[in-house]
Formats: C-alpha cells, sequence, structure tokens
C-alpha cells in the first residue's frame, strides 16, 4: 500500500482490467466529440444582433437587394445569416412579390431548424456516454469485486490487506467511469445552452423582422412606390373610442389616466374594416411599470370573427399586437390597463397607439389601371 501514490496511469489501467477498454474508448469518443464541437461552434459565430440590425435596416429603408448580398456572404460562417436569408428570400420584397406571414414563418422555421440539428450533432453521443461510462465503470467493480472475494474464499488466512487491495483495485473502473461520465455531461450542458441562446435569440429577431416586414408592406408607402404601385384608401377607417378617455398625445399615442382601487382602465376601440383580412396593430407600452402592472388587448363578447385576437403583457414591457380582421364591417376591440391587486393607479403609467397600415395594390391590379 506504500507505493500506491506512485501508479502511474498504465498501472492503474492494467490493475482496472478488462472494463478498463471500453472506458479506454469512451473516454477517447468524448475528448473528440468535445473538441469537434468547440472547434464547429466557435467557427460558426452565432451572434445575431448585427445581422438582425442590418436586416431591420434594409426593410426601413427599402435594401433589402444590398442587405440579401451581404447575408448570402456570410452564410459560410455565421447560421444567423442563413436564417435571415430565408426570412428576406421568402417575405417577396427584394422581388416584388405578395407578402405571406405564413410563408415566411414557415421558412424560416425550417432553415432554423436545420441550423440547429446541425449545431447539435454530437449531443446524442456526448449524453449516451455520459451515461454509460459510469455504469460500465460499475461493471467493472462488481466484477472485481468477485474476484476478490474469491481470492479471500480461496484463502486459508484472511486479512485486511487482502481485502483491501480487492476492494481498491475493483473501484478503479467506477472512478474512471464517472471522470468520463463528468467531462462528457459538462461538455454537453456547456454547448447546449449556446445552442438554446443561439435558438432563442432567433425566435425573437425573426418575430420582430416579420412583424415590421407585415407593417412596411401593408402601410410603407416608400416600398410601394420602389414597387411602383398606387396605395388603396386605408384599410381601417371611423377610428373612434368609448368608455374610459385615454389622453391623446402629439406622436399619436395614448396615455392612460389615473383611477381609484378595484379598477381596471378600459377604453373600446370601434373602427370599421373596408376590406376582408385587414390588419390592425396596437402597439402596447408598460415598460415604465413594474410587474404587477398590466395591459392588455381583448374582444371581450369573443365574436366569431375577432375570438383570436387577444394578448396580455406585465410591467417593464412593450409589444406590438397584430390583429387580423377577415371580414369587412363594424367591429371593436377593448384595450385595458390595471394592477394585480386591482389598488389606485396613476396617470402616465400605461401607453397604446394604434397603427392602421395602408395596402398596396397588387402588380396585376395596378397595371390594368
Amino acid at each position: 500500500m506504500e507505493g500506491n501514490a506512485g501508479f502511474s496511469l498504465l498501472e492503474l489501467f492494467t490493475m482496472g482490467g478488462i472494463f478498463m477498454w471500453p472506458l479506454l474508448f469512451f473516454s477517447i469518443a468524448v475528448i473528440a466529440i468535445a473538441l469537434e464541437r468547440i472547434i464547429y461552434l466557435g467557427y460558426h459565430n452565432l451572434h445575431l444582433d448585427d445581422l438582425a440590425a442590418r436586416v431591420d435596416e434594409g426593410i426601413r429603408t427599402d435594401t433589402l437587394s444590398e442587405t440579401r448580398i451581404y447575408l448570402s456572404t456570410q452564410t459560410k460562417r455565421r447560421m444567423g445569416a442563413r436564417v435571415l436569408l430565408a426570412l428576406v428570400d421568402r417575405s417577396g420584397l427584394t422581388e416584388g412579390r405578395s407578402f405571406s406571414e405564413h410563408r415566411v414563418e414557415k421558412a424560416v422555421e425550417t432553415e432554423a431548424l436545420t441550423c440547429i440539428n446541425s449545431l447539435e450533432n454530437g449531443f446524442n453521443f456526448l449524453t449516451a456516454l455520459g451515461s454509460l461510462s459510469p455504469l460500465t465503470g460499475f461493471l467493472g467493480t462488481v466484477s472485481g469485486m468477485i474476484g476478490a472475494f474469491k481470492s479471500i474464499a480461496e484463502a486459508t488466512e484472511v486479512n485486511a490487506q487482502i481485502v483491501a487491495n480487492g476492494i481498491y483495485e475493483a473501484l478503479i473502473t467506477t472512478v474512471f467511469g464517472l471522470i468520463i461520465a463528468i467531462i462528457a455531461m459538462i461538455a454537453h450542458s456547456i454547448f447546449s445552452h449556446m445552442v438554446d441562446k443561439f435558438a432563442a435569440d432567433t425566435e425573437q429577431a425573426c418575430s420582430t423582422l416579420i412583424t415590421e416586414i407585415a407593417i412596411h408592406c401593408e402601410g410603407g408607402l416608400s416600398y410601394s412606390a420602389a414597387a411602383g404601385r398606387t396605395p388603396r384608401p386605408p384599410s381601417i377607417t371611423n377610428v373612434s373610442y368609448s368608455g374610459t378617455s385615454w389622453e391623446a398625445q402629439a406622436d399619436g399615442r395614448q396615455k392612460s389616466p389615473a383611477t381609484g382601487a378595484g379598477a381596471v382602465v378600459i377604453t373600446r376601440l370601434n373602427f370599421t374594416s373596408n376590406i376582408a383580412n385587414a390588419t390592425l396593430i396596437v402597439h402596447l407600452d408598460v415598460s415604465s411599470r413594474p410587474d404587477s402592472h398590466f395591459a392588455f388587448v381583448g374582444n371581450p363578447d369573443r365574436s366569431a370573427s375577432l375570438s383570436d385576437n387577444y394578448a396580455k403583457i406585465s410591467g417593464a414591457a412593450s409589444k406590438d399586437v397584430v390583429i387580423r380582421i377577415p371580414a369587412p364591417g363594424a367591429h371593436y376591440i377593448d384595450i385595458g390597463y390595471g394592477k394585480d391587486n386591482l389598488s389606485a393607479i396613476g396617470s402616465d403609467c400605461a401607453w397604446f397607439k394604434i397603427i392602421t397600415p395602408e395596402i398596396p395594390v397588387p402588380e396585376a391590379e395596378n397595371s390594368e389601371t
């Protein structure tokens, strides 16, 4: 026992028995997969902010053709560029085609899934190796213990040294199996976090950009002019409010009034849709308030035409609520603000702004005129 501290890895490997060979293979596989993923994830820049800002600028300035060229040069090393390139291509803006939100979402989802699958290559092997390594180590230990007890049974004299030698040699495989499993699980956790963050950033960026494209296509006069189209009259007209009055601002926003305890501030937005499948966008903003505050957009009678249009946000947040009105005619929605405990509310706590886009005339219709 005195020479234990001087054992080399080769001697420990020999003492561990036959089960050290699969553990050796597992350790090589874990290190190889981890190194390959480090190189792959490091080579493919997963940052998305600068690319999303570039696309957003292209949408606002009608320079998506230049943006598309830039994205195409970045696809080799940037996964985000591939997803955003699919978004730009499917939007139809660079080719003057009509915009379909469903088509863009499907294209982005497919490309994002392809990118994430390539980023996650080898993750299943790390999980499997992290599970198999300690089990193999335990199996080696059990096998070694069987041999140790067999030696004890065959010995004419049993002492503590014989028992201890057999046990510590049997436990070598367990130690090596646990070390391999720890390395595999640490690598898997780090890599999974990187991919999950990329997926979340991609979803958020694409959702924002699709909303920007929808607003631009339906209300962006600059793009209509660039595409040689004539804008139709507004799809939403006769906008009026009833219920609690909010204070109108010069920039078109409405500011919430103060109210007493036990109340929720609600104003009803009445409007007329002049076309089928019109779009109405309500920008809610309670970003200056804590989490106990909330704002919502809803249709309380759940009429058939607007039954699916509802959104609620908590404090410290803002959101564009896109409402689709499938049928022409008179409609209404309620916009409200309150606190979770229904305590008194001061003024200047919540804001909303109504955006009523104009719809460009399709190319075929425009050419006839």
